[in-house]
C-alpha cells in the first residue's frame, strides 16, 4: 500500500501543484489585466505587446529548467508561453485590429514554427501537440470574407510534410493522426462555406496530394517495426 501512496504524493507534488500554480497565475495576471483595462491604465497596443512579452518570457523560464534538468516544468511553462502568443496576436488581429490579416498570419505561423522547435529540442510530443493545434487552427483564428482555397490548402500541405517530418525524426505517430483529423475538418469546413462546381480541379488536385501524402504515412507506419508505429494504425 505504500507505493500507490508515494506515488500519488509524488503526482500531487510534481505534476498537479504545477498545474495548479500555473492556474493561479493566469487567473491572476488576467484579474489584473481586467483592472488595467477598466480603468484605461494601459492602451490597447500595450496590452497586446505585454501578452506578447510575458509570453516570451514564459518560453525563455521553460528553456532555463529543461537545461537545469526540471523538464517537465520546463515544457508546461513553454507550452502556456506558446499559447500566450497565440492569443496575443488574435487579439492584435481580432480585437483591436492593430494588424492585417497577412501580417497576423505571419506572426502566428511564427508561434507555431517556434513551437515546433521547442518540441523537437525538447523532445516533448505535448508541445508538438501544441504547434500542430495552432497550425491548423491559424487559419481559422485569422478569418477572411473572401476564399483563398489555393493559399489555404498549400498551407495545409506544408503542415502536413512538417508534421511527418517532426513525427518520423522522433517517433510520434500520434502527431500523423492529429494531423489528418485536422486536415478533414479543414477541407470539410472551406468547403461547407466556399465550394461550388468551378473549384472542381483545384480542388481534386489538393485532394490527391493530401491522400498521397497520407497513403505515404500508413505505409512508412506498416513498413516500421516500431512498436508506436503499430499501434496508430
Amino acid at each position: 500500500c505504500a507505493l500507490p501512496i508515494y506515488a500519488l504524493e509524488t503526482r500531487i507534488g510534481s505534476r498537479w501543484l504545477l498545474y495548479i500554480g500555473v492556474i493561479a497565475i493566469i487567473v491572476g495576471v488576467s484579474y489584473f489585466e481586467k483592472l488595467a483595462i477598466d480603468n484605461h491604465w494601459v492602451s490597447e497596443t500595450v496590452r497586446v505587446v505585454q501578452g506578447a512579452m510575458v509570453g516570451f518570457l514564459l518560453v525563455a523560464g521553460g528553456l532555463r529548467f529543461v537545461r537545469a534538468g526540471y523538464r517537465f516544468y520546463g515544457q508546461v511553462l513553454s507550452g502556456c508561453g506558446v499559447a500566450l502568443l497565440y492569443v496575443s496576436t488574435y487579439a492584435a488581429f481580432n480585437f483591436y485590429h492593430l494588424v492585417s490579416q497577412p501580417v497576423a498570419f505571419a506572426l502566428m505561423c511564427g508561434v507555431t514554427m517556434l513551437a515546433a522547435w521547442l518540441a523537437d529540442h525538447q523532445r516533448s510530443q505535448s508541445l508538438a501537440l501544441v504547434a500542430i493545434g495552432g497550425g491548423f487552427a491559424t487559419p481559422f483564428l485569422l478569418p477572411g470574407t473572401t476564399d483563398i482555397e489555393v493559399a489555404l490548402f498549400g498551407y495545409e500541405t506544408i503542415l502536413i510534410a512538417g508534421t511527418m517530418l517532426l513525427s518520423r525524426r522522433r517517433d510520434w505517430p500520434t502527431l500523423n493522426v492529429v494531423s489528418y483529423t485536422f486536415t478533414v475538418l479543414t477541407v470539410g469546413a472551406w468547403a461547407a462555406r466556399f465550394y461550388s462546381p468551378s473549384k472542381y480541379i483545384p480542388t481534386e488536385i489538393f485532394l490527391t496530394i493530401f491522400c498521397a501524402m497520407f497513403l505515404f504515412i500508413l505505409r512508412e507506419c506498416r513498413r516500421s517495426a516500431r512498436p508506436s508505429a503499430k499501434a496508430e494504425q
